[in-house]
């Protein structure tokens, strides 16, 4: 099986990412859905803001809405960050 690599490589997408944001990936499994209110069980945080969450999430291809949840579609994030040089 090959390895699905999501990259973040703008500054725009990597600013919308807060450590809530990332505790979501880190309890979910790759092609599993989850449903929202297992994965607030799991980030110990209530429904409503996990779900608001998830929401933006989804809107920047992160994850993927399922008809049995949501479901992460990668197995690796990858972040890379590029400034320009100081004038």
């Amino acid at each position: 099986m090959s390895t699905r690599i999501f990259l973040i490589a703008t500054t725009e997408r990597f600013a919308k990412m807060s450590v809530k944001r990332w505790a979501i990936f880190r309890a979910m499994t790759p092609d599993a859905p989850m449903r929202r209110s297992e994965i607030a069980r799991r980030v110990n945080r209530r429904t409503v803001n996990v779900r608001r969450d998830i929401d933006g999430l989804i809107d920047l291809g992160l994850l993927v809405e399922a008809p049995d949840g949501v479901v992460l579609p990668y197995d690796v994030f990858a972040v890379r960050l590029s400034y320009p040089p100081a004038a």
